[in-house]
């Protein structure tokens, strides 16, 4: 049986202000064991890039993203909720540390919530404008 829209708000509100606030224990709380995650990008420049399966891997990808950059702002403009689907839009700035320079991209994030927890994830942002900040 399929959340009520409420409780897939509800945690996704609560994925958000534990990224917002970079809590990693907080935001592993989130997702199930295994999660259909993706993240595209070129990895070898963004080594948090990539798919991922396992809380493991989930939580190495927020511990690199969090090494590697520093945020600047974050807008979110819509958060929509349809059963165990969220999907959420808006978009963000932060240095990469590694270069020291500003990367900024709109965002669109697809949540897909099963027994309280995510098990789907998709994070699409300006790949091509990571790129040209990592170089």
């Amino acid at each position: 049986m399929a959340p009520p829209s409420s409780d897939t708000h509800r945690l996704v509100s609560t994925y958000l202000q534990a990224l917002t606030t970079r809590d990693i224990p907080a935001l592993m709380t989130c997702f199930a064991d295994r999660v259909d995650w993706g993240v595209p990008g070129a990895r070898d420049l963004a080594s948090w890039l990539g798919p991922r399966q396992q809380r493991a891997e989930i939580q190495q990808f927020f511990e690199l993203l969090f090494a590697h950059t520093a945020p600047v702002d974050a807008q979110l403009e819509h958060l929509l909720v349809a059963g165990p689907v969220a999907i959420v839009t808006g978009t963000f700035a932060s240095t990469l540390r590694q270069t020291g320079r500003l990367f900024t991209s709109p965002f669109f994030l697809l949540l897909t919530v099963a027994q309280g927890k995510i098990v789907r994830y998709r994070l699409l942002e300006d790949t091509h404008a990571l790129v040209v900040a990592l170089t």
